[in-house]
């Protein structure tokens, strides 16, 4: 096994379940990948290794189960698969891992329509992605929900609030337009939470009793996030899976295709691979990708500010990822 270190950037030569094995469990904020696609292209003997479908859907889950193992409990995957097989490759997934969204990525510059007109089908001018959590992720605030008696100066200051409005739960609601608001006027119990700003101010604009003083949202939400800081000490929770929206990353991505330069054939594109770690990879935390191919999720990972661990068992592109993470590397030290 030949591998190429640095302290933020991992390069190994391997076959990918082998070295999925040194990899320590719940150690890895996002996987970004694109394994093989399975009889697609016909010209790389790794995407042609199985005899069926069957084969190769076995073998992926296998790799999955390992992913699954070393994924953080708060991470995300990403996982790319061709429109043709994305979705048997969903249902071995679904499995291990609990899905989010399919995404497309559409290619602003893909082949001629003209092309497939041979093949007496539909242009091919997408790829998909999978997105998924791990299963035994934790959600603070559904932690917090489940907890009694939590924030109980927040608490007493809503309660006197609807003392203050002089309705009920039901008027309240109503006169408001939203049940928003119910939650908080709990003193005892779990479900808890501090209203939206929005309902707060409709709150307010109700009318009350002259004695009662009201405190400006910043202020509730400054206490509700010291206590919930503490709550979260208390309870030992990891913190929250981290996702960041990104303006055109929808469920469906468009995207240009890597016309020029390309290193690899299945080489997906610098602001497709970007976009997706800013959306699910905390700043710093670590990406792994076990087909690293020309480690483009790499090169993404380093421009982006996190650390990378991909596996690339040729050699070629090995030393083509190599060559393309020095690179990267010398270039954000400028």
């Amino acid at each position: 096994m030949n591998a190429h270190i640095k302290p933020t950037i991992n390069l190994l030569q391997g076959d990918c379940l082998e070295l999925l094995k040194t990899i320590p469990d719940n150690s890895i904020d996002l996987i970004l990948t694109d394994p093989p696609y399975y009889q697609v292209l016909k010209k790389e003997a790794w995407d042609n290794q199985w005899e069926t479908l069957e084969e190769f859907l076995d073998w992926i889950e296998i790799v999955g189960i390992e992913l699954k193992r070393v994924l953080k409990t708060n991470g995300a995957m990403l996982m790319f698969a061709h429109s043709r097989w994305a979705a048997y490759v969903q249902i071995r997934m679904d499995k291990h891992f609990y899905y989010l969204n399919h995404l497309v990525w559409r290619k602003t510059n893909s082949l001629p329509a003209s092309r497939p007109r041979a093949y007496n089908f539909f242009a091919l001018n997408t790829e998909r992605c999978l997105f998924y959590r791990h299963p035994e992720a934790v959600s603070i605030n559904e932690e917090l929900k489940k907890q009694r008696d939590t924030y109980p100066r927040l608490r007493k200051y809503f309660a006197d609030l609807k003392k203050a409005i002089g309705k009920d739960n039901k008027d309240i609601a109503i006169a408001i337009g939203t049940t928003g608001a119910t939650h908080a006027f709990q003193l005892k119990g779990m479900q808890w939470y501090l209203p939206t700003r929005e309902t707060y101010e409709k709150l307010l604009s109700l009318g009350r009793s002259p004695a009662f003083e009201p405190r400006a949202y910043e202020d509730l939400k400054r206490e509700f996030d010291k206590e919930t800081k503490r709550e979260i000490r208390r309870l030992k929770l990891p913190p929250n899976r981290h996702f960041e929206f990104q303006p055109g990353f929808m469920e469906v991505i468009d995207c240009g295709v890597n016309s020029t330069n390309r290193k690899h054939p299945a080489q997906k594109p610098l602001p497709l691979l970007q976009g997706l770690i800013r959306s699910a990879c905390p700043p710093g935390g670590l990406t792994l990708d076990p087909f690293a191919g020309s480690a483009s999720t790499g090169v993404a990972a380093i421009k982006e500010g996190r650390r990378f661990i991909g596996f690339e068992k040729d050699d070629h592109y090995f030393k083509v990822a190599q060559t393309r993470l020095e690179l990267a590397a010398a270039a954000q030290k400028g």
